[in-house]
């Protein structure tokens, strides 16, 4: 954690601690308020390496709040993927993840064309860069 995402973290947690929508001390299972899930937003950055096939790199933004506004939402996506032949990987037996089980082109797209309450995409891909090799399918 750096210095700048503390100010940011403090910048934006301050304004909901004067109005009471996120008390100092919240109580077990409280969560944020509409307010602040719908001010929220998230960036992920994602760096992925092996040996033989170099580096990739992967940066996605989204809005509102992720734990209680995308969560659901981005599962109920993958689930459907699973249903679709179109979506599902192919790819073999056993006990599979997430990433393994689905074609990432296609949830890519279908995590860009679903929108949120918001209308905006529930997760959009800003880049992907390949370092090296032949670079991974993502």
């Amino acid at each position: 954690m750096t210095v700048a995402s503390l100010v940011d973290a403090m910048v934006w947690s301050i304004p909901h601690w004067v109005t009471g929508e996120i008390p100092l001390i919240p109580k077990s299972g409280m969560g944020p308020g509409p307010l602040a899930q719908k001010a929220g937003g998230f960036e992920i950055r994602i760096k992925a390496a092996n040996e033989r096939r170099g580096s990739v790199e992967l940066h996605g933004v989204g809005s509102g709040d992720p734990g209680y506004g995308h969560t659901s939402r981005l599962l109920a996506e993958v689930g459907l993927c699973l249903l679709d032949d179109d979506c599902r990987a192919k790819n073999g037996g056993g006990i599979k993840t997430v990433a393994s089980a689905v074609k990432s082109r296609e949830i890519r797209k279908r995590f860009a064309e679903a929108k949120g309450p918001d209308g905006e995409a529930l997760l959009v891909y800003k880049s992907v860069s390949r370092e090296e090799g032949r670079g991974a399918e993502l």
